[in-house]
């Protein structure tokens, strides 16, 4: 074997957002832009770690290009990948590209570091995947190169193990306290899918349960587009952190209040106990009174709390209406998830909420004036940690290549208030990580 080319896709989450992380439910898939890892080997000669020699080269931006021996390796498998100082022993900074790929290192050699591996290996990194965008630009490169180290090395991973280590990356390597999410859609996606994840098994120390979901037939009408609102996020830096910590709190006051012992907020959107001291089932408005008057929480994090158990909702609904082909509910269920993510968790901007209606406002003058006898836009929420980052949104066919040319002028509503121009991709549903063999 002269190398080999891994493929490691993006990944759009059509509905369920901060619920991985609180054993709820999520429904991505993977897109048709890569992260590109390029391995060629050098000197086929087996040798441990000590023996190896790492060359790295990426087109992407940050360092272009860095070098790891055997022994650099070797002496930084027993540090505590945890501590603040690590990544300065290391000689990176969390926010740059070679965090993954030291990262992926650390993770895989702490379990094979016996494995024989070829002692010469030139590693290129390439994208087509835009950073920051919301589209998992960091799960498709520490994901991929976990897959492009077992293959080196001959190793069957399990991909949920994989992913697992793709997740550990994210917290210890680049200081995000992310969900599964990201990696197991990367890893696992099937092309013309979507991938339906339940993480309660997860957090009660099993699996992921997941599904496979193929939409209705009156779908292939639309095309899912991610338009990319040209705001970047790094999601270390902003709130996501504290979201988390919100969460945290608000399980341990929930439990102790009903008694119970769920593992995460999402838990909570089919417990009954709840929502009959609430009044209504499902109805996020007065769960967050009820939060606030009989369990004392905060005007500011009660919303934060019933948006990680109501979203948990319309998954099953989002769920629902594409097997069903049920245009309305779906059309609800997206529309009603970004509010809650705009209005009660917080984790928009300014510029994703004038993109939406944007969106919505030029598709639906185009569906006019073409009469078109179906609703020419099925939705529009952000996807990803938030932040900034992009819309994901179901638009019709007809109005794809006037929606297109509308958006790449300066004059349109959203450029001309921000200065930025959206960039436009078709994301239908893709495969996982893929391998090509060099000859």
């Amino acid at each position: 074997m002269n190398g080999f080319i891994i493929k490691a896709p993006g990944r759009v989450n059509l509905i369920g957002e901060h619920t991985d992380y609180n054993a709820g439910k999520v429904l991505p898939f993977a897109i048709d832009q890569h992260i590109y890892i390029t391995v060629k080997i050098i000197d086929q000669t087996l040798g441990f770690v000590k023996d190896l020699k790492f060359e790295f080269e990426t087109t992407m931006k940050g360092q272009s290009k860095f070098f790891w021996s055997g022994n650099q390796i070797a002496n930084f498998l027993d540090q505590d990948a945890s501590q603040s100082d690590f990544s300065e022993d290391l000689g990176f900074k969390s926010e740059t590209w070679q965090a993954y790929v030291i990262g992926a290192l650390h993770m895989h050699f702490k379990r094979y570091y016996k494995t024989p591996t070829p002692i010469h290996v030139r590693v290129t990194v390439d994208s087509s995947l835009p950073s920051g965008a919301g589209i998992s630009s960091s799960a498709a490169l520490s994901c991929g190169m976990l897959a492009a180290l077992a293959r080196l090395q001959g190793i069957t991973r399990d991909p949920i193990e994989l992913a697992t280590d793709g997740m550990l990356i994210e917290h210890r390597f680049a200081k995000t306290n992310c969900g599964l999410m990201d990696q197991i859609a990367v890893t696992m996606s099937k092309r013309n899918q979507f991938t339906e994840i339940d993480f309660s098994p997860f957090y009660r120390g099993g699996a992921p349960k997941i599904s496979f979901i193929e939409a209705h037939p009156v779908f292939s009408q639309y095309e899912i587009l991610t338009i990319n609102t040209m705001v970047k996020h790094k999601l270390s830096d902003s709130p996501y952190n504290q979201r988390r910590e919100t969460c945290a709190h608000g399980l341990l006051k929930l439990n102790e209040f009903l008694g119970l012992n769920k593992v995460g907020l999402s838990e909570f959107s089919d417990e009954g106990l709840l929502w009959q001291q609430v009044g209504i089932f499902g109805n996020q408005q007065m769960l967050k009174e009820w939060l606030i008057k009989k369990i004392n929480f905060s005007p500011t994090d009660a919303p934060k709390i019933a948006h990680a158990i109501c979203e948990n909702n319309r998954v099953d609904r989002a769920t629902k209406a594409l097997v069903n082909g049920d245009l309305a509910a779906l059309t609800l269920a997206i529309n009603e998830s970004h509010e809650s993510l705009a209005k009660d968790y917080e984790v928009s901007c300014s510029e994703l909420d004038l993109l939406r209606r944007t969106i919505a406002l030029e598709v639906g003058s185009m569906a006019k004036r073409m009469n078109l006898e179906v609703p020419g836009l099925l939705g529009s929420r952000m996807t990803g940690g938030g932040f900034g980052g992009s819309t994901v949104q179901f638009v019709h066919h007809k109005i794809v290549p006037s929606l297109v040319a509308a958006f790449t002028s300066p004059q349109n509503p959203y450029s001309s208030k921000t200065k930025k121009i959206p960039v436009i991709l078709g994301t239908p549903p893709s495969s996982g990580i893929e391998v090509e063999i060099l000859t």
